[in-house]
């Protein structure tokens, strides 16, 4: 595709804008998600807003100045906005992330709901996460995704790693039979969950009185 025609800037032509844009906004903003934050998602059908919203209160609670994004708003800190998608643009995450940083001296944090979407499209593209988590699979999306491997593809790449390393965490619902389908890598320590005590493989049994 030749530039467009009075253009005086460099012209670089890419395979994917959205990706590369992650990729550039990443480098301008230093590598953030690899070497100033620890990024947490969670990602699934139901149960991702509810998820985020416990993680960030654990990680008040223990003291780490945290942000979390989702599909009812965004804080960086005790700075709420309205949430615009559930995972934002990657430039505008990486602006977000910035503003947290430059909040605290120590090592911030962040949970954040990871869209099928956001994943599908690039926007967490190249994104470092220190943990991922899987609430379930269930039909949704699918005039995005046209059927439901597609639709779990998509999801799964959050442990897989999109242009980067897999998450070091991966916390799975092997109650979900999607989730017990997940591979995660040599290097990822994994926290399988369930509410059934016959769930194959479960390392960790939620007992709810």
């Amino acid at each position: 595709m030749p530039p467009p025609p009075g253009l005086e800037a460099n012209w670089i032509e890419v395979s994917d804008a959205r990706r590369a844009l992650a990729t550039v906004a990443s480098r301008i903003h230093g590598d953030p998600t690899r070497n100033k934050l620890n990024l947490f998602g969670v990602t699934g059908t139901n149960g991702k807003t509810t998820t985020a919203y416990l993680m960030a209160s654990i990680l008040e609670a223990a003291g780490i100045y945290t942000g979390m994004f989702g599909t009812i708003e965004y804080r960086i800190g005790n700075k709420v906005l309205q949430s615009v998608n559930t995972t934002p643009e990657s430039v505008e995450l990486y602006e977000h992330f910035e503003e947290l940083i430059a909040g605290t001296e120590a090592k911030p944090a962040v949970a954040m709901e990871v869209s099928s979407h956001a994943l599908a499209l690039g926007r967490v593209w190249g994104f470092h996460f220190t943990g991922a988590i899987w609430t379930n699979l269930t039909r949704d999306h699918l005039d995005f995704h046209h059927n439901m491997e597609d639709y779990f593809a998509a999801k799964n790449e959050l442990f897989q790693g999109q242009d980067t390393t897999p998450p070091e965490i991966a916390a799975i619902n092997y109650d979900d039979n999607y989730g017990r389908r997940i591979r995660v890598a040599p290097t990822t320590k994994l926290w399988s969950f369930a509410m059934r005590e016959d769930s194959p493989e479960t390392t960790h049994v939620l007992c709810v009185d």
